[in-house]
């Protein structure tokens, strides 16, 4: 019977497209049954001999390297190839893809990463190798950067196998296997085993958190990465909990610098000090007083150790604060 590969010349030019793009760049390879697999998920049906046939006639035609020292044959693409795209890149998308990356790496599934890889390379070649026909385009990356609001940190060092396997499981909503250690047993070389339910991936400055929930418990913790020594995924799945929300989860958290209780907040600051709260306010209610050399602030805001400390870093330039539990005006 006729594959679907093989229905139509059309539909043929399809199957080898998708199969083309399938193939990762070195050193990265995909196996001829991993191929088979993701391609019969996406609907074709053809068998593996089939696969393995069409895959010679490829790497004869495009120059893709076939490892045959192992079976199933593993496939790549060289490092220095373009790999197959069907059409040329502007140096827009290619500032785009970039910039997307920077930003957003940390937060792609590994899957996803594992894909899109070809083509954040293609966007970086494009602006910085290929003689982009936009030279602002290229220059571009040179001329925006997001600045500390605080000190800044080196980020801590993570292992990249535990963020893929977390990634993975993050995506596909399986149980993870994890040693971790906390800060008192990092200070005495100890750590411990866990099966958790990972619900989210959160970054705060130069540090990430998975937020999850332990397998036996209710309670939602978060856990920083960095402290993470080992993780498996398993095979198992769980259903995610479907009354989380992780903006309310933040906000609640004290461990991010959020999350005691919500307090309408008074004070008074120095005028030059305060001049930043009338173009970025502390609260969408805020109201500011203008005085002779200072303000008076009134906003509706989260109470937490991030506002104590924000408060404590204007010194003597902030003084009268007042804190009153928004419950409480409520009762009154």
């Amino acid at each position: 019977m006729a594959t679907k590969a093989r229905k139509s010349n059309k539909q043929g030019a399809v199957y080898l497209l998708e199969m083309l793009k399938k193939i990762p760049k070195r050193p990265k390879s995909i196996s001829s049954s991993e191929l088979h697999h993701a391609l019969t998920a996406q609907g074709y049906t053809l068998s593996l001999r089939t696969l393995q046939r069409d895959l010679q006639s490829l790497c004869d035609a495009f120059g893709i390297i076939c490892d045959d020292r192992q079976t199933p044959y593993r496939y790549q693409w060289s490092a220095q190839s373009s790999g197959v795209s069907i059409s040329q890149m502007n140096d827009q998308e290619a500032l785009l893809l970039q910039l997307a990356y920077q930003h957003l790496k940390h937060f792609l599934p590994n899957s996803a990463k594992t894909s899109l890889e070809s083509l954040f390379a293609q966007a970086g070649y494009e602006l910085y190798h290929r003689d982009a026909t936009d030279d602002h385009a290229k220059a571009w990356m040179k001329k925006v950067a997001i600045a500390p609001m605080a000190q800044p940190l080196l980020p801590p060092v993570i292992l990249p196998e535990v963020l893929d396997a977390i990634s993975t499981a993050l995506y596909d909503n399986r149980y993870l296997t994890i040693r971790y250690a906390n800060q008192t047993q990092r200070r005495h070389n100890l750590s411990s085993e866990y099966s958790i339910k990972p619900l989210a991936l959160v970054q705060q400055g130069s540090n990430l958190y998975l937020v999850a929930q332990f397998d036996g418990f209710d309670d939602i913790r978060h856990l920083a990465l960095h402290r993470c020594q080992a993780a498996a995924v398993s095979s198992l799945t769980f259903e995610y909990p479907s009354g989380f929300d992780l903006s309310d989860y933040i906000n609640q958290q004290a461990g991010f610098g959020f999350g005691r209780e919500r307090i309408c907040l008074e004070f008074c600051i120095d005028v030059i000090e305060g001049f930043h709260l009338t173009e970025t306010p502390l609260s969408a209610d805020q109201v500011i007083q203008a005085h002779d050399g200072y303000y008076h602030v009134r906003a509706t805001v989260m109470d937490s150790d991030m506002l104590d400390r924000w408060l404590n870093g204007f010194g003597e330039s902030v003084w009268q604060v007042k804190k009153v539990a928004v419950d409480e005006l409520i009762d009154a």
